[in-house]
């Protein structure tokens, strides 16, 4: 019920396309894959380790496994990124005339670095919470309550962008909610 009101959630969304959605499904399995592995990694090993009962190299603890994975997120993104983007990136520069990356973004740089790096660091606080949170609960569980935060992210661009809802919308949130209820009700039994 959780990924039906997710999916229904958002099925009825404007900018909704196919393509859209086997990207969101494959991004969705290669999270979970992570969530699996990662949890993998960060062991009861990884706890004695941090109290010295084992040598620490044995094991990764969460920032060090968080730390691996960005690297190689960064080395395996960087080629795509260049070969996808730095041509339309040259040629928007080259467009805006003699003003570079200020006027073909319409931005000063100043403002578009602050706002990367805000960005970015709210990528890193919410991936540090998701490693805590996966650390101290089981993958399936780490993913219900992904699902969630789906539901809110959607609840939230509802009210603060003022989309428009519909009957499904509503519908499909109220199955994810009720979906997480009944998983957090069968957990407890």
């Amino acid at each position: 019920p959780i990924v039906s009101g997710v999916i229904l959630a958002s099925f009825t969304e404007a900018s909704f396309t196919w393509a859209g959605l086997a990207t969101a499904l494959g991004s969705n399995f290669s999270f979970q894959l992570r969530n699996v592995l990662s949890k993998q990694y960060m062991s009861t090993k990884a706890y004695e380790s941090q109290e010295g009962a084992i040598a620490s190299g044995d094991v990764l603890d969460q920032m060090n496994l968080f730390a691996c994975i960005t690297i190689c997120a960064c080395l395996l993104m960087f080629p795509c990124a260049y070969f996808l983007d730095a041509g339309r990136l040259s040629q928007a520069i080259g467009a805006a005339g003699g003003g570079g990356l200020q006027a073909a973004a319409g931005k000063p740089v100043g403002q578009l670095a602050l706002w990367s790096f805000l960005a970015g660091l709210c990528r890193f606080g919410d991936v540090l919470v998701s490693y805590a949170i996966l650390a101290q609960v089981t993958p399936v569980t780490h993913s219900v309550g992904n699902c969630l935060k789906r539901v809110i992210v959607i609840a939230a661009s509802i009210f603060i962008f003022k989309n428009p809802v519909s009957s499904k919308n509503v519908a499909g949130t109220v199955l994810a909610i009720t979906g997480v209820f009944l998983y957090s009700m069968t957990k407890r039994i």
